[in-house]
C-alpha cells in the first residue's frame, strides 16, 4: 500500500504531545484539528506575503537575531538609504 503524503505530518507535534492531547484517537484529531482553525489578522497575512517575495523570516527580533547567527543568513531586511556621514564637531577635535 502507498502512503499518501500529508503536509501536516511534517509539522505534528512530537508524539508524547501529540498523545497527551485527547484519550482516544479521535479526541486527538479533533483537537489537533482545531489548532488549525483560528483566523489570521490581514496584517499577519500581509507580513508573511512580503518575507516570502523577499526570501526573509517572519518573527520578533529576538528570534531573527537568533536564525540570522545560527545560519550565518540575513532573514530581516536591511534599511532602506545609505549609511548616514557622520559630522564632526569642533569639540572632537
Amino acid at each position: 500500500m502507498r502512503m499518501r503524503w500529508v503536509s501536516s505530518l511534517a509539522y505534528a507535534p512530537p508524539y508524547d504531545e501529540y498523545l497527551a492531547l485527547g484519550e482516544t484517537a479521535d479526541e486527538r484529531s479533533i483537537y489537533y484539528q482545531s489548532l488549525f482553525h483560528t483566523c489570521v489578522e490581514q496584517d499577519d497575512v500581509n507580513n508573511i506575503r512580503n518575507a516570502v517575495n523577499k526570501h526573509l523570516g517572519v518573527g520578533e527580533n529576538r528570534f531573527a537575531l537568533e536564525i540570522e547567527e545560527n545560519f550565518k543568513r540575513r532573514v530581516m531586511p536591511l534599511k532602506v538609504g545609505r549609511k548616514r556621514k557622520e559630522i564632526l564637531l569642533c569639540s572632537q577635535f
